[in-house]
């Protein structure tokens, strides 16, 4: 009786052991979403990202609050980690956003630093290079290194200034003289909403 109890500490030790790290990664983002409220100093309401795509678009995700919870349409949608979308209808108790890459979606950007003001949409290409970004319509004379970090400029009023966009991988090579566009790697991948 006292081998099989110690048996049962055994696996009771180890069934924690190994749920503890999935407690610690939700610990780590809720801090992070905690963070983000803090530095955002605006007014914002959590979410979860119901699982599964609305329907005929593989561009859009389905939230957790509505209109009960003061949504309204065109509200941003942000990730601990940055830009996630824009809420494109609401529902009583859901609302409708688009994510990266959506044709529809686009936020005024700048590098961190405040140099290359822009506007960054999807990129309108299929393969490898769909789910990277386009910082488009930056001045000729503003030139942004590979690794640069893209935020929200803030114009526009939709996205507070500096929340995360996503980092240079490239520049665009095209004929005009007048303005550059540089691919960017967003900070959220969609497929990895949870909160």
């Amino acid at each position: 009786t006292s081998y099989d109890s110690l048996i049962r500490l055994a696996d009771s030790t180890i069934r924690q052991a190994q749920t503890l790290p999935a407690v610690e990664a939700e610990n780590a983002q809720l801090r992070a979403l905690l963070g983000l409220g803090a530095a955002l100093q605006w007014g914002f309401v959590p979410a979860e990202a119901v699982p599964g795509r609305a329907m005929g678009d593989a561009h859009t995700v389905v939230l957790s609050v509505g209109s009960r919870q003061g949504i309204t349409a065109l509200s941003p949608v942000i990730a601990a980690s940055g830009v996630v979308g824009l809420i494109a209808a609401v529902e009583e108790t859901t609302s409708l956003a688009i994510v990266w890459p959506h044709p529809d979606l686009r936020v005024s950007a700048t590098s961190r630093a405040g140099v290359g003001f822009g506007i960054v949409t999807a990129r309108p290409e299929d393969g490898s290079d769909a789910f990277l970004l386009e910082l488009r319509g930056v001045p000729f004379r503003d030139s942004l290194a590979v690794g640069t970090e893209i935020v929200s400029s803030g114009v526009g009023g939709v996205f507070p200034r500096g929340i995360p966009i996503g980092r240079v991988v490239g520049e665009v090579v095209q004929g005009s003289a007048w303005s550059r566009t540089y691919l960017v790697q967003p900070a959220v991948r969609p497929a990895d909403l949870s909160a």
